[in-house]
């Protein structure tokens, strides 16, 4: 695309991946802002699916409220878009 740097466009290439991989899935590895140990606490909870994150209503502990704010809200944005379809 004129205009978008290589870089750019290859960011925005990832980001579509992931965002598919999200909705096929639904599980929760594809969320931003999900590293290996939250996904782990989470398991451990028997947290796997993005629908299971938003039902959470307390911060789960071990897991920093920032990333959990990132996490929910990427959870939010992926239901959205897969009600649309």
């Amino acid at each position: 695309f004129e205009g978008i740097t290589k870089d750019i466009g290859i960011g925005y290439q990832k980001e579509a991946r992931r965002v598919l991989a999200a909705f096929q899935e639904g599980t929760i590895g594809y969320l931003k802002g999900m590293d290996q140990s939250i996904y782990d606490i989470l398991r451990e909870k028997d947290i796997h699916l993005i629908e299971q994150i938003l039902k959470v209503t307390d911060l789960p502990e071990g897991v920093d409220s920032k990333k959990w704010e990132i996490i929910v809200e990427d959870a939010k944005r992926i239901r959205s878009r897969n009600e649309v379809q």
